[in-house]
């Protein structure tokens, strides 16, 4: 657990602690949701209504991260406050899908919640691009670069024969826009995957373990559920609310 909280302070802000209670405490009210509210609809609503907040700490956390790297450099403060841009961008995605699905009773997907959502990718990886700071000699660029080459072809060649490919044969009844957001869904995850692989390759030396091992588990796990809610979507076996959204 001493990775996860190493930082080049000898002892952390109050506000890091909050923020950590904060998140545990919301993830905790989350499983017990699930557990505990059995109506499918009040669920929903506790849902809907939640998520802005845990995205909010979440943003709050990165420009905390901001805040602190402008100490050591300003390089690494524009990419942590570039991820912070991204999970605001989801923040306002989740809060017009509760607007949608709480106060209007119309479906949210597709709406233009996505168009935010969507948007969260290419400032992700603009954010990682920026924490990369160290320098390397040519052969090891190279080198690195054919590496992350050759897990993105496999990833690509995976995602279209596994995911993309099988959605677009499942929705020949879907709207055209339906279609693109479902196939849009993991693309971005491919941008995401990039990103990560960038991430373990190029990272610098001041870059701290645990954010990375954090920033690494927050990107596989956006990979897996966003794949999961592209198929669930298409089929119609998406459920709001539940263990995914969690």
């Amino acid at each position: 657990m001493f990775i996860l909280f190493n930082t080049y302070r000898k002892s952390h802000p109050k506000i890091f602690w909050l923020i950590v209670a904060l998140a545990i405490s919301m993830l905790s009210f989350g499983i017990g949701s699930i557990l505990l509210i059995k109506d499918e609809d009040l669920r929903t609503v506790y849902s809907d209504l939640s998520f802005p907040f845990y995205d909010l700490i979440a943003t709050a956390a990165l420009i905390f991260a901001s805040k602190q790297s402008s100490k050591i450099s300003k390089r690494l403060a524009w990419g942590w406050g570039m991820l912070a841009i991204a999970q605001f961008f989801i923040t306002l995605g989740d809060i017009l899908w509760a607007i949608f699905e709480v106060y209007l009773k119309i479906t949210p997907f597709p709406s233009i919640a996505d168009v935010f959502y969507l948007s969260f990718y290419p400032f992700f990886l603009a954010g990682i691009l920026l924490l990369l700071v160290r320098r390397f000699q040519r052969s090891e660029w190279i080198k690195r670069t054919l590496d992350i080459g050759i897990i993105m072809i496999a990833a690509i060649l995976g995602f279209w024969i596994f995911l993309i490919q099988p959605l677009i044969g499942l929705g020949p009844t879907a709207s055209s826009l339906q279609n693109f957001l479902t196939v849009a869904y993991p693309v971005g995850d491919l941008i995401l995957l990039f990103a990560l692989l960038v991430l373990m390759y190029y990272r610098s030396e001041k870059f701290i373990h645990g954010s990375l091992l954090i920033l690494s588990i927050y990107a596989l796990v956006t990979i897996v559920t966003d794949s999961i809610f592209s198929y669930q979507s298409l089929t119609g076996t998406y459920i709001s609310g539940g263990v995914l959204d969690l």
